[in-house]
């Protein structure tokens, strides 16, 4: 019998562990990769065919550092279902009452705190909150559009990469991610792959979870198109969410202080945080949120203005389009209000007026068009 030759394995949680002697060969059994260790004391990766980083597989997560927020860079105290940074969501609700004060906010990175980083999202609170039921929730969220049909599948795996960090001593957040099937018909039901629970360090740290996806064989996309992964950072949780991540007990804010976010990462590897330009994560980002100035053209016919609104990038749908004061040629307020008239993903063609400016006066306003998921 010809002789037969085996190398180390373990999953990457095991590998990631314990360190290996250069040259040490290890395989992942979980992700298919090879790893090699080197003199430097970390691993050369060698990815396995199918998870060679290549668009969606290498980075599905939008504004993953944290650079665009088109909305603004603050939000106190937002409201259910609030986009705050660009593609990112806060969802939270249950019985109880949260801290009186939470601010989420766009915040810069002291110098050489993370290798390659600018940003971080920063949720500052001013206490534990109280009186929290099993169903009680909070989290920040981002959808991936289409990532069930081009991400999961059977034996498929994603690897979900950040850095954190807490001020808040003993502070655990928890990720997982809802598997949804969309909308429209009758489409299966959203299924949640477990995640994990993890108590954050008050300096900067890396955490990779890894995801087993479900099945698509059997399951019924939605006649919407609007299928999507729903990658979730839970910040606090009831008892009643706690299998979602494997933990065993509930999770308040604890007390007054900061929790931070970086660098976001979903691929089908564990690879390093790969950024896109600015230019490419805003102009992905425009697609789903646009907010700009405009000038309008001055011929009007029944109280209804021709627009030259075309938007920075074709947005996702048919959006939302809210315009803001309209000013006049030295912008000041002209005290007429407008809504959008005919519009569609490339731009807005007409604004329904409250009522006539003066003749052949200059129009302009900050419109903005929403087409997020």
């Amino acid at each position: 019998m010809a002789n037969k030759i085996q190398i180390k394995r373990g999953t990457i949680a095991q590998i990631k562990a314990a360190p290996r002697d250069i040259a040490e060969l290890v395989y992942a059994t979980d992700t298919k990769d090879l790893y090699i260790g080197n003199a430097s004391g970390g691993d050369t990766l060698f990815l396995a065919a199918d998870n060679i980083p290549y668009n969606v597989n290498r980075q599905a997560i939008i504004n993953g550092g944290f650079e665009v927020a088109q909305r603004g860079a603050t939000f106190t105290n937002p409201s259910y279902g609030t986009y705050t940074l660009d593609r990112y969501r806060m969802e939270a609700g249950g019985v109880g009452t949260f801290p009186t004060s939470i601010v989420h906010s766009q915040a810069t990175l002291v110098a050489g705190a993370i290798p390659g980083g600018a940003n971080y999202y920063n949720v500052s609170v001013n206490g534990a909150g109280s009186g929290y039921g099993t169903d009680a929730y909070y989290l920040i969220t981002q959808l991936i559009e289409r990532g069930t049909r081009y991400l999961c599948g059977a034996g498929k795996k994603l690897v979900l990469s950040f850095w954190a960090f807490s001020s808040i001593s003993g502070k655990k957040i928890a990720v997982n991610i809802a598997q949804s099937y969309g909308t429209g018909g009758s489409p299966s039901a959203t299924e949640q792959l477990i995640g994990q629970a993890i108590t954050l360090t008050a300096g900067w740290a890396r955490y990779t979870v890894v995801f087993d996806t479900q099945t698509l064989v059997g399951k019924t996309f939605g006649s919407n198109g609007d299928d999507s992964l729903g990658i979730r950072f839970w910040l606090m949780w009831g008892a009643n969410f706690s299998s979602r991540f494997g933990a065993s007990t509930s999770e308040t804010f604890l007390a007054a202080g900061n929790i931070g976010i970086a660098q976001v990462q979903l691929s089908t590897a564990d690879v390093p945080f790969q950024p896109r330009t600015y230019h490419e994560e805003l102009s992905l980002c425009r697609r789903y949120f646009s907010k700009s100035r405009y000038e309008f053209v001055y011929s009007y016919v029944d109280q209804v203005y021709t627009a030259l609104a075309s938007w920075p990038q074709r947005m996702r749908v048919n959006p939302t389009v809210t315009i803001g004061t309209l000013q006049g040629v030295y912008d000041t307020a002209l005290g007429v209000t407008a809504t959008a008239g005919i519009k569609d993903a490339d731009g807005l063609r007409t604004i329904n007026l409250s009522a006539l400016p003066y003749l052949n006066q200059s129009i302009r306003a900050e419109v903005s068009a929403d087409a997020e998921l």
